[in-house]
């Protein structure tokens, strides 16, 4: 199956619950993305981009259950390789390899939701404009 790109969206992927639905009010406010879909793993994140929507950004924390979310980069990447992957994390220490992965940046979840956001915006617009 053809995977579809879509412009200015973002996936979530999260498995504490308050922290998603947190990041989806910052995306939901956020003027420049539209939030895709939400999930609390890897998984099944990368069956929904399997089955024909590749969004243009997926936020993913590190720390998943299941499949963690540093060895979901290269399978997102493969299926969306002009997505932006940014990999959200309480050990950014801990990910140094995210990048090597596929990764585009590695964010601290001590950053606020806002500002993640706002650096994901960057991120695409950057893709975008080179």
């Amino acid at each position: 199956m053809a995977v579809r790109d879509v412009p200015d969206s973002v996936m979530i992927v999260e498995d504490d619950s308050d922290m998603r639905r947190l990041l989806e009010i910052v995306l939901n406010r956020n003027d420049r993305l539209s939030r895709d879909l939400s999930f609390d793993n890897a998984s099944d994140a990368l069956g929904e981009i399997l089955s024909g929507v590749c969004p243009a950004a997926i936020l993913c924390d590190a720390g998943l259950p299941g499949m963690s979310g540093l060895r979901a980069v290269p399978l997102f990447r493969e299926a969306c390789p002009n997505a932006v992957i940014v990999i959200y994390t309480a050990n950014p220490e801990g990910c140094s390899d995210a990048v090597t992965r596929g990764a585009d940046a590695v964010m601290s979840k001590a950053t606020l939701p806002t500002q993640v956001v706002e650096h994901v915006a960057e991120l695409l617009e950057q893709r975008t404009t080179s």
